[in-house]
């Protein structure tokens, strides 16, 4: 049994669907296509209706990450208490080594951390964490992250420091796609 004063919950969330358009624009100045936004409010809604509420989030700082924070942050307009939000150049397109070590370092007042980066590195860090979880989204998990791709990862540990490799329970697993369809 997991004692609620010593468990954290991890959100690893993928940017939502970005544009490719633009010859002269960066790989980091890529906004949200239509799609994207669209996804983000159907993830927004999903997690609200779960009550999948981060009290800190890491975000990468490329536009497309930011965008879809936007997207979520809005959806939540009205909530009592609002995530304390770091925006990170070290999350750029960071490796699942890079990601874990940030998030070894969140304030340990923070339970609920929610991470928002690229692939493959969000893919990679959500597999890796996940030690154990419902078959059917592990394997979901292991085929696919796709932009806008949630894993919901709980760790029985009193610090984030005490987040490993394999030291997770998968929870849950879902993309606009999977919610869409249930």
């Amino acid at each position: 049994m997991i004692i609620m004063s010593e468990a954290r919950t991890l959100f690893i969330l993928r940017h939502a669907k970005s544009d490719w358009g633009g010859p002269m624009r960066s790989d980091k100045d890529r906004p949200l296509n239509q799609r994207g936004h669209q996804a983000t409010k159907i993830m927004a809604a999903f997690m609200t209706r779960c009550g999948y509420h981060p009290d800190a989030v890491f975000c990468s700082t490329a536009r497309r990450t930011v965008e879809t924070w936007s997207g979520l942050e809005n959806a939540w307009v009205g909530r009592k208490e609002k995530p304390q939000v770091l925006m990170m150049d070290r999350l750029y397109l960071a490796s699942a080594a890079s990601a874990l070590a940030v998030i070894q370092g969140c304030d340990d007042r923070h339970h609920c951390l929610l991470v928002l980066g690229h692939n493959p590195g969000w893919g990679d860090l959500a597999l890796g964490l996940s030690g154990a979880g419902e078959p059917e989204a592990l394997e979901a998990l292991s085929e696919k992250f796709p932009t806008t791709a949630l894993a919901v990862i709980d760790f029985a540990v009193s610090s984030w420091a005490e987040v490993t490799w394999q030291a997770g329970v998968l929870r849950d697993y879902q993309t606009p796609k999977r919610i869409n369809s249930q």
